[in-house]
């Protein structure tokens, strides 16, 4: 499935937050009620084991195990219910964090992509859930070579919106429903690529500049100023990355958020390190 609207994955994020959040409340309810009716029966037992000792046959130790038995039963939830208390916990916060962002500011407008409130809002439900699903997840930080030159050159800023939204077209043809995408600020976009790490994310990296590239050469009003820019400047529109991954796959860690600072800090200086050997190469320059 491709990358879908914020929109819609809005109004998916709040109804999947909805339903696992009466799912939490129901198991937590259920449990209570079982505990209860343990915590009943032992009471049921102490009492027949006081007023018909017999039943035991004298021996106690019957008794006990009987009780015992019953409130190992129990115990066998509480793992599984605590668990539950946890993700009942975290959706509450996505979903306070998700019904706080009205569309207006979570979608871009110029590319129909997330905008950086968005992004905030949505990590913290994408590490929880990563590191209760024990995935990773790949972070993209990506802007475009020469766009500042580009836009000058013909001292036009519709065609500069224009090339942000070719950019943001390759990005939803490659992108999978499960991945995030959002536009942080003029030409810097931000990915976040599910279950996959900063070797596997290269590929469809690779394959978004592949396809912008297409998009530019054939758009019927960027293409032409984009041959004549590169014949009178002997530059080019291109598309510069730095990938890193948030570690989430290795179980409990203490703050999942941590872990994705530290990825767009890696991605964002890997990115200028690519731009740094385009410039070297004479095919980059901002």
């Amino acid at each position: 499935m491709p990358l879908l609207p914020v929109s819609r994955k809005l109004t998916k994020y709040r109804k999947l937050s909805e339903q696992l959040s009466e799912h939490s409340k129901w198991v937590m309810s259920d449990f209570v009620r079982r505990r209860a009716m343990l915590k009943r029966a032992t009471g049921r037992i102490n009492e027949i084991a006081k007023a018909q000792p017999s039943l035991f046959d004298g021996d106690l130790s019957s008794k006990s195990r009987a009780e015992r038995r019953l409130w190992q039963t129990g115990d066998r939830l509480g793992p599984k219910i605590r668990q539950m208390e946890d993700l009942f916990v975290t959706l509450q916060e996505s979903q306070a964090q998700l019904g706080r962002l009205h569309q207006e500011s979570a979608e871009d407008s110029l590319t129909r992509l997330g905008t950086k409130a968005y992004q905030k809002a949505i990590l913290p439900h994408m590490a929880s859930r990563a590191e209760r699903e024990g995935k990773n997840v790949a972070y993209a930080v990506t802007d475009l070579d020469n766009f500042k030159r580009f836009q000058d050159h013909f001292n036009s800023h519709e065609l500069g919106d224009r090339v942000l939204q070719l950019k943001a077209e390759a990005i939803r043809r490659v992108l999978r429903g499960s991945d995030e995408a959002s536009r942080v600020g003029g030409d810097e976009f931000h990915l976040q690529l599910w279950n996959s790490d900063a070797i596997k994310a290269a590929l469809p990296m690779e394959r978004i500049r592949n396809k912008f590239l297409e998009l530019v050469e054939g758009d019927r009003v960027v293409g032409p100023k984009h041959r004549k820019f590169k014949k009178e400047t002997g530059l080019s529109l291109d598309i510069s990355y730095g990938l890193s991954h948030a570690l989430l796959s290795g179980g409990k860690v203490s703050d999942p958020m941590d872990l994705f600072k530290t990825a767009v800090r890696e991605a964002d200086e890997r990115m200028y390190e690519m731009k740094k050997a385009r410039k070297a190469a004479g095919t980059a320059q901002r």
